[in-house]
């Protein structure tokens, strides 16, 4: 039986019942972060990226949210990046990074829309995973395509004015695409 459209679940912002006997289970206390360090220093990363390129501060950033993730830093220290990325292959990396850090924080959608890839992002299909065991016990992975979004016209990109704002100035204009 299936409880989720794509058969994933997530661990993330869950209470931590790894010491109880339970396998119940309850409700916990959470505090709802608005705005994180990790985030903060995602920023940082991308802007610096953006005026300078690729310089050490840079680095140092996900290699500092990849050891407080506990990944190893391998043989050469560099948390598993290419240490002479050029700028458009260290804001892929940091899109990623920024992708994977803040994983179910409503984030990545507003992060689309700034980056101007929420086209192509969603010209793509989600996909889940349709777990079944076989007759003998062993279990069979099935990738499904769940829904495919729709991004209708680069217009999405912004919201229009509300009319009341844009009549109370006439030299107010609304944003492209919307009348």
């Amino acid at each position: 039986m299936q409880q989720t459209k794509t058969g994933y679940y997530m661990r993330k912002f869950m209470g931590d019942f790894s010491t109880s006997n339970s396998t119940v289970y309850s409700n916990t206390l959470h505090d709802w972060v608005y705005i994180r360090y990790a985030g903060i220093l995602l920023d940082y990363a991308e802007a610096e990226n953006e005026v300078q390129g690729p310089l050490a501060q840079v680095y140092q950033v996900l290699y500092d949210l990849r050891q407080r993730a506990g990944i190893d830093p391998g043989d050469n220290g560099n948390y598993g990046l290419n240490p002479a990325m050029n700028q458009e292959q260290m804001r892929a990396a940091i899109h990623q990074e920024r992708r994977i850090e803040m994983a179910f924080e409503q984030e990545r959608y507003w992060d689309i829309r700034r980056w101007k890839t929420a086209d192509s992002v969603y010209g793509q299909p989600v996909q889940g995973m349709d777990i079944q065991r076989t007759g003998n016990g062993e279990l069979y992975y099935n990738v499904q395509n769940v829904f495919t979004p729709h991004f209708v016209a680069p217009q999405m990109y912004l919201y229009p004015l509300p009319y009341n704002e844009v009549v109370k100035n006439p030299a107010m204009k609304q944003n492209p695409g919307w009348k």
